[in-house]
């Protein structure tokens, strides 16, 4: 079954361990401060078990809840090459995702695992 998402509003991972370095987000002294990551897309598609998106932007948005509430910006290049780093991965311990579809009558959220994500081009 393929299924074609109209306006694809941000996936949200819940994540600790991807690194993301001082210069892309000034945290506070704490080495513990969990971040979320969105990633947005113009369109989107589901078939097979794979969730393809269409015109994904270079950057991913992060932010952290208190006490640190940052906010920034990640290259989604860099955001993705840190998938499998670290011994708390996204490779070793897949996130968990929450995908908004926006469109019609009314909104549809789905939450799911992330697993294996492949880059080319601006198509994730």
């Amino acid at each position: 079954m393929k299924r074609w998402l109209y306006f694809l509003a941000g996936v949200v991972m819940g994540m600790s361990a991807l690194s993301v370095s001082a210069a892309e987000v000034s945290a506070p002294a704490e080495s513990s401060i969990g971040y979320l990551f969105v990633q947005t897309a113009r369109s989107g598609t589901y078939a097979d078990g794979v969730l393809t998106f269409g015109g994904v932007p270079e950057q991913t948005l992060f932010f952290a809840d208190r006490p640190a509430r940052k906010a920034g910006h990640i290259p989604t290049k860099k955001f993705l090459k840190n998938w499998k780093e670290g011994p708390d991965s996204f490779e070793q311990d897949p996130p968990n995702a929450s995908l908004s579809i926006l469109g019609g009558e009314k909104a549809v959220n789905v939450v799911f695992e992330l697993k294996n994500p492949a880059l080319k081009g601006s198509t994730l």
